[in-house]
């Protein structure tokens, strides 16, 4: 998912000033879920089976904003149950906000666009649209008819009037990488900011305990996606096996493997690896085209980074 230069620069900072302090471990993303309530019954959600002595609770404003201030993490994701059924949530939304704390407001978008008057336009604001497929497929899973329409129509309203869109999604086990595919082709167009996508992992009190993936099911399936990400500055893609690129001479290209011992070898590029065995890092592994193409052979899966044709 793509991050505004804005909120990489701030995170980044955070990172730095905690490094400086010496601390190993430090929060970078606060769950903030002040209700459980939710107007769906996802299949593969459990939080609407709990009591209703539960699922009647409310986390007051105060109480979100202490827990945020206490937890000092720059990104607060707000989840539920549905946010929006919380009677002050853009009160809620307003005052994180004004703490300058990157939100993600995740919502299955039912409500979304009674608040869009209210809620504020604003960098810090990211709207998380609960998506997890094409209609047919959304609208199982979710177990409502209409509420893919009802969440396209909101994306594209809210876009419209100036806020961060992305989507959330979920793939559950009978989804096919090519169901995968043509979800995002669609997406695409709407201008949708960015995508988080999951695996569906079982939830103990969830109504469907057959469709959950398993880990080796996660693997195989993320690695056959062909996803094309493209950034202000980057195209990033991730594959394993073989790859040629489309290119040019002098193209900046960064190689990030996912897994530890990752052996990799390259053509066409002018600092050539030879089998050469590669771990995750933070820092990728920098190089440059020297050609009107280039490959990369990788033994497990690897991102590519290479730099926008018009920087």
């Amino acid at each position: 998912m793509s991050v505004p230069l804005m909120q990489a620069l701030k995170i980044g900072s955070y990172v730095f000033r905690q490094k400086l302090k010496g601390n190993k471990r430090y929060p970078l993303v606060m769950m903030l879920e002040p209700l459980f309530r939710c107007n769906l019954e996802c299949i593969g959600c459990g939080k609407i089976q709990k009591p209703n002595e539960i699922l009647k609770q409310n986390m007051t404003p105060e109480q979100c904003f202490k827990a945020a201030k206490e937890c000092g993490a720059p990104v607060v994701s707000i989840a539920g149950g549905e946010p929006l059924m919380h009677p002050e949530i853009v009160e809620i939304v307003k005052g994180l906000v004004a703490m300058k704390r990157f939100i993600y407001l995740c919502t299955n978008a039912i409500l979304l666009k009674d608040y869009l008057e209210q809620l504020p336009v604003s960098p810090y604001l990211t709207l998380s649209i609960h998506l997890d497929g094409m209609e047919e497929e959304h609208d199982r899973i979710v177990d409502k008819k209409g509420t893919f329409k009802l969440a396209i129509e909101a994306v594209k309203e809210a876009k419209k009037r100036g806020f961060r869109v992305t989507s959330a999604t979920t793939f559950f086990e009978d989804t096919t990488v090519e169901m995968a595919e043509e979800f995002l082709d669609y997406i695409a167009p709407l201008g949708i900011d960015g995508v988080t996508m999951a695996s569906a992992f079982r939830y103990p009190d969830a109504p469907d305990q057959d469709h959950f993936f398993g880990r080796r099911r996660t693997f195989d399936f993320f690695e056959k996606l062909n996803i094309e990400m493209v950034t202000d500055y980057f195209i990033v893609t991730s594959h394993r096996g073989q790859r040629s690129f489309d290119s040019f001479p002098g193209e900046l290209v960064s190689l990030f493997p996912q897994r530890f011992g990752t052996v990799v070898s390259t053509t066409a590029l002018k600092y050539p690896l030879n089998e050469t065995v590669l771990n995750p890092s933070a820092r990728g592994i920098s190089n440059q085209s020297i050609g009107a193409t280039f490959s990369v052979v990788a033994s497990d899966p690897i991102l590519v980074f290479r730099g926008h044709p018009k920087n």
